[in-house]
């Protein structure tokens, strides 16, 4: 009775721990094509850093027109100081020298000493007001450099997007093709199986040599090898897919339609395309954003002209009469203001050292912007011979897709008659092996050529700037 309940208690634990292990697994994914591409787009980390860089230039572009409106600053301050004084001249230092105004006597004078002036409080408010009317394309350079900016994250952008999507592309036909090649080497395995199986019945008997049966062994633990490494290749690729989708590894299974299972036809493309490839649109907005720095340092040393304006109020407890000063330390006659002065005019400001330095970072500039152009020129000529490489790489993966077809086929037919042969006792292990190793290797290659057909023509779409004809051939 014990062993019964005992048995009954632990098959409910294993069924127990079985449905929480389904349940911990996470739930399968089978994501198309167009979906990995959109989930890329959606998920990857480099994209989302390029689309708030793309969000701070706007911000830049309204900042820069800032410029443009007047600055109006405001300040108070209540103090409570002495207010000896002297005749004399000196530099504010940055404010490190304090502004003093008080009476200025002589020692004795009115029976105070020259420094015996006591602590009292005062004010000082003011609201300062500036707008920069005229400065002769200063600010309107500025701002171009900041559209220009705005223009070159908008490349960039498009370029790390476009980036992106390849590699997606090409690591779901890459995981594609590991996975059929998994399938291959599963196969693999079940024909050495069988292969050994064949082989121990003529061995055992005494029909063939009992070292036939060793090698068969040897072929079945080397089969098993390769489909080891052809599922480690399949979930290493299963990992970066995760990683540019945003996927669970775990959760991720592709199914190949038969679009991919068969060799693709040709892409119609032209070099025409290559203009408007993102790539090529990053370099020239480089340069555009060079081109509008280079007028800005050319205009940042002419004049402006700006229209100032202020008001400003003050009080003190320190008194009017200079025969007889008076002080009031009381806090509410220092704050209290007692005289309110105005101004308003126009001034030019104008640094004239600036000349030269502008005119020498200008040159500077100049030169920047001949390298850009220069990288222009590699970029056109970079994607210009990755195209023709393309071209010429599925030219050869159609010759290779032939070959490898029919090299699996005679490869299958010498397999078959090998087998039939050594079970009639008419032909070796080593023959047996020999053609099944060659049949594995034509399975192989006949995977590889058509992954080499669709990784080809991804590699002319990418190179032309555009998927849109790669995804139409799929759908």
């Amino acid at each position: 009775m014990r062993r019964f309940l005992s048995v009954i208690v632990c098959s409910l634990f294993l069924r127990a721990g079985l449905i929480m292990t389904v349940a911990a697994q996470p739930p399968s994914r089978v994501p198309s094509l167009s979906d990995a591409l959109e989930l890329n787009r959606q998920n990857a980390p480099a994209i989302q850093s390029r689309q708030r860089l793309t969000q701070q230039s706007t911000f830049r572009i309204e900042e820069s027109r800032l410029a443009y409106r007047p600055k109006v600053i405001a300040q108070t301050q209540a103090i409570y100081a002495t207010t000896n004084q002297v005749r004399g001249a000196f530099f504010p230092n940055a404010g490190s020298a304090p502004s003093l105004e008080g009476g200025i006597r002589p020692n004795g004078a009115g029976g105070q000493l020259a420094n015996g002036s006591p602590l009292v409080w005062s004010s000082f408010t003011t609201l300062f007001f500036d707008w920069p009317l005229v400065d002769f394309g200063r600010t309107r350079s500025q701002v171009a450099v900041a559209q220009a900016n705005y223009t070159r994250q908008q490349a960039a952008l498009t370029n790390t997007t476009f980036q992106q999507q390849i590699e997606t592309a090409d690591t779901y036909l890459r995981l594609l093709s590991n996975q059929q090649l998994r399938q291959v080497e599963q196969a693999n395995v079940e024909r050495q199986t069988r292969l050994q199986q064949i082989t121990l019945a003529h061995t055992r008997p005494g029909l063939q040599p009992g070292v036939d049966s060793a090698l068969a062994e040897a072929d079945l633990a080397k089969a098993r090898l390769q489909l080891l490494n052809a599922s480690q290749r399949e979930i290493s690729t299963k990992f970066r897919l995760a990683e540019l989708t945003g996927l669970a590894a775990d959760s991720i299974t592709l199914q190949a339609s038969t679009a991919f299972q068969n060799p693709p036809a040709n892409l119609t493309l032209t070099t025409e395309a290559l203009s408007s490839h993102p790539a090529l649109l990053l370099q020239q907005a480089d340069l555009d954003q060079g081109i509008r720095q280079a007028e800005a340092i050319r205009h940042s040393h002419l004049p402006a002209f700006r229209v100032i304006g202020a008001g400003f109020m003050r009080g003190s407890g320190v008194g009017d009469k200079e025969s007889d000063i008076t002080y009031n330390r009381n806090l509410g006659a220092g704050l209290r203001p007692r005289v309110f002065d105005a101004m308003i005019g126009v001034a030019m400001l104008w640094k004239l050292s600036d000349i030269i330095s502008a005119k020498r970072g200008y040159q500077v500039q100049q030169q920047v912007n001949q390298g850009h152009y220069a990288n222009l020129q590699v970029t056109q000529r970079q994607l210009r011979r990755a195209f023709d490489t393309a071209t010429l790489r599925y030219q050869t993966a159609q010759q290779s897709l032939v070959d490898a077809t029919t090299q699996k086929l005679a490869s299958q037919q010498a397999y078959d008659r090998t087998v039939a042969r050594y079970q009639s006792g008419l032909t070796s292990q080593i023959e047996l092996s020999q053609t099944s190793f060659l049949l594995n290797q034509a399975e192989i290659r006949q995977q590889q050529a058509i992954y080499q057909n669709w990784q080809s023509l991804l590699g002319r779409a990418a190179s032309s700037g555009s998927l849109t004809p790669f995804l139409q051939l799929i759908h």
